[in-house]
């Protein structure tokens, strides 16, 4: 699984895992991670020059702007066109422009 990594903000987490819903800690979860092989790398608490969601939020704003819907329905055909603009190399991209290493 080289190449393969997992990106975390600094929020505490607590999920419910399994049938018995018994909560598991975010320590724990990373070592499920690590262990199938993959890399886990922390994002900044809140940094939106080193924030990938940024740049993709801003490409999805920018077509909602240009398309100025109206209605509730056209709203939401211009959010589903705006998603699908998104692209697997806007993504590597924009995490590429942020810093981290992309496969």
């Amino acid at each position: 699984m080289s190449g393969i990594f997992s990106l975390r903000n600094c929020v505490p987490v607590t999920l419910s895992f399994g049938i018995t819903s018994r909560p598991i800690k975010l320590r724990v979860l990373l070592l499920l991670i690590e262990a199938a092989g993959a890399r886990v790398e922390p994002l900044p608490a809140y940094s939106p020059e080193f924030n990938p969601k940024e740049e993709c939020i801003s490409k999805i704003k920018s077509e909602l702007k240009r398309v100025k819907a109206n209605t509730t329905r056209k709203l939401k055909n211009a959010l589903r066109r705006a998603y699908a603009k998104v692209t697997l190399t806007d993504i590597r991209g924009w995490f590429q422009h942020c810093g981290y290493s992309v496969p």
